[in-house]
């Protein structure tokens, strides 16, 4: 599961082979999210969390939400 991006202590990883709908696995400490990325008409949106608090998640999504383009980019060379 490469990790295709860190900042401010988080990890973002796509597992090359995981399912749609397009999502990242968010890890800071021991702690992980997992988000559906969005669309034009949809913001990115949780779908699991365990451990990570809510300061956290609302962060961990604001940064999806500003690298949705370049994670989509990673999530579509990984699965076509």
């Amino acid at each position: 599961m490469p990790t295709v991006l860190r900042v401010d202590g988080f990890q973002v990883r796509i597992f090359p082979n995981d399912h749609p709908p397009a999502h990242v696995h968010v890890f800071k400490g021991g702690a992980a999210i997992v988000i559906e990325l969005g669309t034009a008409s949809r913001p990115p949106r949780i779908r699991e969390i365990s451990g990570m608090t809510r300061p956290d998640a609302v962060k961990a999504v604001t940064l999806i939400e500003e690298q949705q383009i370049l994670l989509r980019r990673k999530w579509e060379a990984l699965h076509g």
